[in-house]
């Protein structure tokens, strides 16, 4: 199994940091109370950028390996662009925030679902 995988997608673990970082995430965002929304919208930014910018160098890096490596190119930038849009408008990203966090679970689901 670790031969196939090493064999046909390089950086294959960049995806296992990324899944670290996000429970990690995960557990600091369990531990901030609801009064410091601002640390919480902070906490989700990075997020955001760091899993987009290692979604980018993943699949560019793997994309004659990948079926449809588009779709998940297009994640990645979204991820970065809203990344950077919760950092220019923090007032506007309190109520811009539950919003993408629900779109962005709907398409990743919808894209996993596609890959089984």
């Amino acid at each position: 199994m670790r031969n196939i995988v090493t064999k046909r997608l390089k950086y294959w673990w960049l995806q296992l940091i990324s899944g670290i970082f996000m429970i990690i995430l995960a557990v600091l965002v369990l531990k901030t109370s609801i009064g410091s929304y601002a640390a919480l919208v902070f906490l989700f930014q990075v997020g955001f950028l760091v899993s987009g910018s290692i979604q980018i160098v993943f699949v560019l890096s793997n994309k004659n390996s990948i079926p449809n490596w588009r779709w998940s190119l297009l994640l990645g930038v979204l991820d970065v662009f809203l990344a950077v849009s919760l950092g220019f408008n923090t007032d506007l990203s309190v109520f811009i925030l539950p919003k993408t966090v629900a779109i962005f679970n709907n398409f990743l689901s919808s894209m996993f679902f596609k890959w089984i």
